[in-house]
C-alpha cells in the first residue's frame, strides 16, 4: 500500500485529552470473573496494576459491544493515535 513497509511514523500523535470522547462500555464481572479476580489478587500480591475496578466484556455479547462502540466512535481517529495512551485509562 503505497510502496511503505509501514506507516508508525504516522501514528505517533499524543493523545489528547479528550481522544475518549464517549467512553466505552463497561461491565460488572459476573461470579467467575469475580472468582478469577480474588484468585490474582490472592497468588500475585505483589505485582504492578490495579485489577479493579474491572469492567472489561467477558463473553462474546460484551465483546461485540465494544467492537460496535470501537467502531461507531473511535475507528475514524484510530490510526494517528494508535499508540496513546490516557494516564486514567486502562
Amino acid at each position: 500500500m503505497g510502496g511503505k513497509w509501514n506507516f508508525d511514523h504516522d501514528n505517533r500523535k499524543p493523545a489528547q485529552a479528550d481522544l475518549l470522547r464517549i467512553p466505552p462500555p463497561r461491565f460488572e464481572p459476573d461470579a467467575v470473573t469475580a472468582q478469577v479476580l480474588d484468585l490474582v489478587e490472592a497468588r500475585f500480591p505483589d505485582n504492578f496494576g490495579r485489577l479493579r475496578p474491572f469492567g472489561y466484556a467477558t463473553d462474546r455479547a460484551g465483546a461485540l459491544q465494544v467492537l460496535a462502540h470501537f467502531i461507531d466512535h473511535s475507528l475514524d481517529e484510530f490510526g494517528p493515535y494508535q499508540d496513546a495512551m490516557l494516564q486514567d485509562d486502562p
